[in-house]
C-alpha cells in the first residue's frame, strides 16, 4: 500500500493535470484615494478576457492593438508615428466582460474610464 499511493500520484502528475499558463494585466487608477478605474485583462490559450471591475463613469473603454510600439525590455515610450494595428475597440459597462479570440501574447491594450483611448499616445 505504501508503494501504490505514490505510484498513482506520479502517474496522475504525468497525465498532464496542470493548469495552462496565462498572462494577466490589471489597470488601476485612483484620485484622492478613491478608485476611479479598475480593469483586468487575461490571456489564456489565445483568448483574451477583458473585465470592467470598477469605473467612476460606469464604463470602461478599450482599445486593443498589435504593433512594435514600445521596447518592452527598456520600457521606452513609443514614438508619435508608431505603427499600431487596431484589433478592436469597445466599451464595457461596469461588471461586464468581453472575450477576444485569436490574440497572441504580444497584443497590447489601453483602457480609460471617460473616453476611447488613442494609440500610441495611450501608452505614455
Amino acid at each position: 500500500m505504501r508503494i501504490i499511493v505514490p505510484a498513482i500520484s506520479v502517474l496522475l502528475s504525468l497525465a498532464g493535470c496542470h493548469e495552462k499558463p496565462s498572462v494577466t494585466s490589471e489597470v488601476r487608477s485612483s484620485r484622492n484615494g478613491v478608485t476611479t478605474l479598475h480593469s483586468k485583462a487575461t490571456l489564456k490559450d489565445g483568448i483574451a478576457r477583458f473585465q470592467c471591475l470598477r469605473s467612476h463613469s460606469g464604463s470602461c473603454h478599450y482599445l486593443v492593438f498589435v504593433g512594435g510600439c514600445q521596447d518592452v525590455a527598456t520600457g521606452e515610450s513609443p514614438a508619435a508615428d508608431c505603427d499600431v494595428k487596431p484589433v478592436d475597440s469597445f466599451s464595457l459597462a461596469l461588471g461586464d466582460e468581453k472575450q477576444l479570440p485569436g490574440l497572441s501574447r504580444d497584443f497590447r491594450h489601453c483602457v480609460d474610464a471617460m473616453a476611447m483611448p488613442a494609440a500610441p499616445q495611450c501608452l505614455n
